[in-house]
């Protein structure tokens, strides 16, 4: 992330509960912690926004909800009137806070969610649970789909974190482009023929174990 050059996406996948969301919330934590001294002269600046994809009860991702939720998740109290989202039916009350208008469309939202990714300048925007964005009715759609989620990046020239199993990694690679300017990163389970795995696993088994609410501590790596 700190070298991205070229790279417009970092994809980590995996299966599900390996905990991918625990690592999100860590690299938000830590972009935070890395901004604190820059935040102080710039309070312009979002340092992360993340997310989660929704996934719906039809057969196609709902983009509007996404672009709504996005739009959201970028508000904070310190600059209330600064940002011009560009779009009617998307402004601010007199308390400062974000109206989305119910008429306001899906392009117009994205528009919205542009000019915000510009304006707070965030160093990743992280999406959990990304494989509900490619739930599309054909494969049309799909490519429109992955087209639609290559854009926003580029235009904005805010890093994207997709967190997902390992749906997403067909359909990414639907698109050419996308995956030119894609980094993957693989988180599985525990390998038990692998020797680094194996200690570390044990590791993680015997710091459990010592926190384990008994009065005799149980020894769990030897069974």
């Amino acid at each position: 992330m700190e070298e991205p050059a070229a790279v417009s996406f970092i994809f980590v996948y995996g299966p599900s509960s390996i905990g991918k969301t625990t690592m999100r919330l860590r690299v938000e934590q830590k972009l935070i912690e890395q901004a604190l001294p820059e935040l102080e002269t710039d309070r312009c600046q979002i340092p992360v926004v993340g997310i989660e994809a929704i996934g719906t009860e039809s057969n196609r991702f709902n983009w509007k909800d996404y672009f709504t939720r996005s739009l959201i998740a970028l508000e904070e109290a310190l600059i209330e009137y600064k940002v011009d989202y560009g779009s009617r039916g998307i402004h601010r009350n007199h308390q400062g806070e974000l109206i989305l208008e119910p008429r306001v469309t899906a392009p117009q939202l994205r528009r919205g969610l542009e000019n915000a990714l510009k304006y707070r300048r965030p160093k990743a925007f992280p999406i959990d649970e990304a494989q509900h964005m490619q739930k599309m009715a054909s494969g049309r759609r799909l490519q429109d789909n992955m087209d639609c989620l290559k854009s926003l990046p580029n235009l904005t020239g805010v890093m994207h974190l997709l967190f997902s199993t390992y749906e997403l990694l067909t359909c990414r690679n639907l698109s050419t482009q996308l995956s030119r300017h894609t980094v993957d990163i693989h988180f599985p389970r525990y390998n038990s023929k692998l020797s680094e795995d194996v200690d570390v696993f044990m590791n993680v088994l015997w710091n459990f174990q010592q926190h384990l609410p008994l009065q005799e501590e149980p020894d769990l790596l030897n069974n």
